[in-house]
């Protein structure tokens, strides 16, 4: 990410914040949807600032769970499907599914679980959908070698660590890359998605609150720091590709 895009993206988030939180409320007064900048600064500062710092925790730490642990699951099954033809009739259909099926389908199947806690779900939420694009991404790469690349590979009778190495290992990372900039992206959703729904404590589930309580103040400091997070971890995932398909080529 260069500077001047960066600077462009700080500018306007900045002036969006100076107008919805500085100018509307001026103008409109009571009847402003948004609150001022001083009740959202108030709602960090003040008796919210520790529920809403311990709820933001909380989502940190089942989001960046769920990425690491899905993006191993979705590179073993990505690999397994491109590697093993048998697992491809298998798996795709399943596969296939998921990427067709709203998410929230997932809750009430989930809870039917009885290893499967209430508090666990946005977490397991958050691990189907990162494995499940990293999983169609690798599988996307690992499958597309050229008719070329065999040929050559045949031809040269190369080792399995020649073929792991040159040939599999820098498509596993390119789609690992990809996938995770889809599937951790959704899987943020999806966490707070799911602590709104089953209410278990989280950004997600203080939202709600918030929202019950008619607590503007509160609800928009918790609203822009999860906009910032997915903000945060979209240019990380972006940067992170970035680095790893340069590490494959």
């Amino acid at each position: 990410m260069n500077r001047g895009y960066l600077a462009k993206v700080s500018l306007s988030l900045l002036v969006g914040c100076v107008v919805l939180f500085g100018i509307v409320p001026a103008v409109a007064g009571p009847a402003s949807p948004f609150p001022r900048i001083g009740d959202i600064v108030g709602a960090v500062t003040g008796e919210e600032g520790s529920r809403l710092a311990s709820a933001f925790g909380n989502t940190l730490v089942r989001f960046m769970l769920s990425t690491v642990i899905g993006c191993g699951i979705g590179v073993f099954l990505g690999t397994a499907q491109a590697g093993l033809p048998w697992t491809r009739g298998v798996l795709s259909p399943w596969l296939d599914a998921m990427r067709v099926t709203p998410a929230i389908v997932w809750i009430p199947i989930l809870l039917t679980f009885r290893h499967v806690s209430t508090g666990g779900i946005p977490l397991v939420l958050g691990i189907l959908y990162s494995a499940l694009y990293v999983a169609l991404h690798v599988e996307s790469r690992v499958a597309d070698i050229s008719l070329d690349e065999l040929t050559f590979i045949r031809a040269q009778r190369v080792g399995l660590w020649w073929k792991i190495k040159y040939c599999y290992l820098p498509r596993v990372v390119a789609g690992t890359a990809t996938g995770l900039k889809v599937g951790g992206s959704i899987g943020l959703i999806l966490v707070v998605v799911g602590e709104a729904l089953v209410r278990v404590n989280g950004t997600g589930n203080l939202v709600v609150g918030f929202m019950e309580s008619y607590a503007q103040g509160p609800l928009w400091a918790t609203i822009i720091l999860l906009g910032a997070l997915a903000l945060s971890a979209f240019h990380l995932f972006g940067a992170l590709e970035g680095w790893m398909l340069g590490k494959a080529d």
